[in-house]
């Protein structure tokens, strides 16, 4: 069984998470996995965030893994 596909948002944010202790995720992946170049990334990138911020602020954010998701994607936010 194929497991179910993320939305855009959600992979858009599990590889900025993935990449957090490294860096920024390379320009050629970011082009293959989104098509788009690294600036439009980001900007999908704060969106992103910015939707998930707006929208996890349920009783799912005590569960030690959002806090942990949360934690690391404000830290992401472009200030």
């Amino acid at each position: 069984m194929t497991p179910p596909r993320l939305s855009l948002d959600d992979e858009i944010l599990d590889l900025a998470v993935m990449w957090l202790p490294i860096g920024d995720p390379p320009a050629d992946k970011i082009k293959r996995d989104f098509g788009v170049e690294p600036a439009e990334y980001r900007v999908r990138l704060a969106r992103a965030i910015d939707r998930y911020l707006q929208t996890s602020n349920t009783e799912a954010v005590a569960r030690l893994d959002r806090f942990f998701e949360t934690s690391m994607l404000t830290a992401l936010r472009p200030k």
